[in-house]
């Protein structure tokens, strides 16, 4: 399985689902405004409403992946998360992209309306460790990207629908929380970033 490198950013720009013609991610438009890629107002009550509040506010999820793709060229899918707050932010990064493998049901694809079989690990997990945690500074961002086709079969050429299924774990705000959380402390939050489109074309 694929591993691909993580990026710390110092700054937070503008980032933008957009595809490309051909198997690279498309570039990013610094200047657009994102759309639908914040972390999801319904969180869990445990974070009290200030906490959710921020939450919501604060974290940005945003994507990148090709339009489309020969059925035999890699489909890699790169997430950005941003910390627009004025704190740092850190966060447990199981299930996502930062954890460095696919270990379970984050995307769902479907392609042509039927769904596509996640042929990747489903891991059972104990307490979390320091090491497994991102940490975001004030107005940082971060990169992480995976391979698709390493837990789906992506070769069947036709129009898929990516839906990503992100949850946060663990959310510390500030400098005050100790890393990692004990497991019955863990503030857990649903992350919201954008679906994507993707066209598999036919090999010639």
């Amino acid at each position: 399985m694929a591993r691909w490198p993580l990026r710390v950013l110092a700054g937070a720009a503008g980032f933008v689902l957009s595809g490309a013609c051909g198997p690279r991610a498309a570039e990013i438009d610094a200047s657009a405004a994102p759309s639908e890629t914040v972390v999801d107002s319904s969180l869990p009550e445990s974070l009290g409403s200030i906490g959710r509040r921020a939450v919501s506010a604060a974290l940005r999820c945003e994507l990148q992946l090709p339009a489309r793709v020969i059925s035999t060229e890699p489909v890699v899918l790169t997430m950005r998360l941003t910390n627009p707050a004025a704190g740092p932010v850190t966060v447990l990064t199981w299930g996502t992209p930062f954890e460095g493998m696919w270990t379970g049901h984050s995307v769902l694809i479907e392609r042509d309306d039927s769904p596509v079989e996640y042929l990747g690990p489903m891991v059972k997990r104990g307490a979390p460790t320091a090491a497994e945690y991102l940490r975001l500074s004030a107005g940082g961002a971060a990169e992480a990207a995976l391979r698709l086709d390493d837990v789906f079969d992506l070769t069947q050429p036709g129009s898929y629908r990516i839906r990503p299924r992100f949850v946060l774990h663990d959310v510390v705000w500030g400098d005050d929380g100790r890393i990692p959380t004990p497991p019955d402390a863990m503030r857990e939050a649903p992350l919201r970033c954008p679906e994507g489109r993707l066209e598999v074309l036919p090999h010639r």
